[in-house]
């Protein structure tokens, strides 16, 4: 039998109990209700808080949280689907809300034309305890009000499992390979890529760009959804020849998963392009070569990395530069290159380049991939390199065209040591901020001690 959601009438009989029996009751009523209270209050990090909604909320999944804590002030229904224990199916319930001069909040929650629980929240009732969504005797949900916000308990909440992305090509209808994270586009053409994000609950996708700036509605639209996917269209005219770097993020409770895509015009593999540092970019010349190239100008000292090979400073701009500044971890001082000590820039150092007044300078650097022996190309990852850490002061920079997460640089740390201080340099001095990420043609300090 169903349970009802709703209080008994008292009756005669019940009014004859023993005022020691009522009293137990009543005692035993407080210690259900805060332990109700309890496990509402108390569940995991799977909670979505949503602080800005409109007036007539658009449908929430609840198979993705434990909990959703929504400022209802200005809503008068709140759509949410939920699984229940009685069928392993997504069912769309509605609450409709309204809160009255004294703050106390009146709801009554339907599933289509039947109303399934109605009643009041607020002031020294906190919840409403267990509700009965469907015919079994396990409870489904509760609601609880506090402070203009409404929350609701998924009681049969299953934790979610992480997001798969798959990039397809638009033109062609063929997915990208999964490790494919290069993606060819031509200046002023449309490119179209459809992206199927796919979990155990429905994801949450949003795109990005690498500066922040999130994407036009117009140019990320959602496709369609199913219980446990979501397909979205991506459509954009890159305006230049350059990298741009694409981030799409997928949300399933508390687990986010984010894939990173290089959408290459012209070639250009990498860029980095932003103020307050020298410009570098990589270009694809055929298979297994690429080429750097780094755009200096600026009257102060420019710091810089070489992400690839080998740069010969004298033969290309050795007039036009002032100095360059190179640190010597070995005696912890600068080295003074241009025009005596040293003309060879390599991967993993850190330099300081100062022009001549004036003068604005580029330079450029070939990386080739050839495996040798008749070999096919080594993969572009394999140009990753880290650095050399030792104990003091390093002024380094990474080796490739990848990212490099402050995970991956604590393994060149010696034994018993520890990365003590990590910092950012850019044309206007350090930049004293956390470091997450090292990226290719930027320079860093970091200073090694032990632990």
């Amino acid at each position: 039998m169903k349970k009802k959601n709703k209080t008994r009438k008292s009756t005669k009989k019940d009014n004859n109990i023993k005022p020691k029996i009522f009293v137990s009751l009543a005692i035993l009523a407080v210690l259900l209700l805060i332990g109700g209270l309890y496990q509402f209050t108390n569940i995991g990090q799977a909670v979505k808080t949503i602080t800005t909604p409109s007036d007539i909320f658009n449908e929430v999944n609840m198979a993705a949280y434990e909990a959703i804590e929504i400022n209802v002030e200005t809503i008068e229904t709140l759509n949410f689907k939920m699984k229940t224990t009685a069928k392993d199916e997504v069912k769309s319930f509605a609450i409709n809300i309204k809160i009255n001069e004294k703050g106390i909040l009146e709801y009554i929650l339907n599933e289509g034309s039947n109303t399934l629980a109605k009643g009041l929240l607020g002031g020294n009732v906190l919840s409403t305890g267990n509700l009965y969504l469907d015919g079994d005797e396990l409870p489904d949900t509760q609601l609880s009000f506090s402070n203009g916000y409404l929350k609701i308990l998924n009681a049969n909440y299953i934790e979610p499992g992480a997001s798969k992305v798959t990039v397809i090509n638009g033109a062609t209808k063929l997915p990208y390979a999964e490790d494919e994270k290069i993606i060819p586009a031509v200046k002023g053409q449309p490119l179209n890529l459809i992206f199927n994000v796919t979990s155990t609950v429905v994801p949450e996708v949003t795109a990005y760009w690498e500066n922040g700036s999130s994407l036009t509605a117009e140019q990320f639209t959602v496709l369609e959804t199913g219980e446990n996917y979501t397909t979205l269209d991506f459509t954009w005219t890159p305006p230049a020849d350059t990298a741009y770097t694409l981030i799409v993020e997928a949300v399933t409770g508390d687990k986010i998963t984010k894939e990173t895509y290089t959408l290459s015009v012209g070639g250009f593999i990498y860029a980095l392009d932003e103020p307050n540092y020298p410009t570098v970019k990589a270009k694809f010349i055929k298979e297994g070569e690429y080429q750097t190239i780094l755009t200096f100008s600026g009257d102060t000292n420019l710091p810089f990395s070489v992400p690839c090979g080998e740069l010969d400073l004298d033969a290309q701009a050795g007039e036009k530069i002032y100095r360059v500044y190179s640190y010597d971890q070995g005696i912890q001082a600068w080295t003074k290159g241009i025009p005596s000590d040293f003309s060879f820039l390599k991967i993993n150092e850190g330099y300081l380049l100062k022009l001549k007044k004036g003068e604005t300078v580029t330079l450029t650097v070939d990386c080739s991939l050839d495996a040798g022996d008749g070999q096919p190309p080594k993969d572009l990852a394999t140009l990753t390199s880290l650095p050399k850490l030792e104990v003091g002061w390093n002024l380094v920079g990474i080796g490739g065209y990848l990212p490099v997460s402050m995970k991956k640089m604590i393994t060149k740390v010696h034994a018993n040591h520890q990365i003590v201080k990590a910092y950012t340099i850019s044309n206007s001095g350090v930049i004293f901020e956390e470091i997450t990420e090292f990226e290719p043609g930027k320079a860093y300090w970091i200073k090694i001690g032990p632990k």
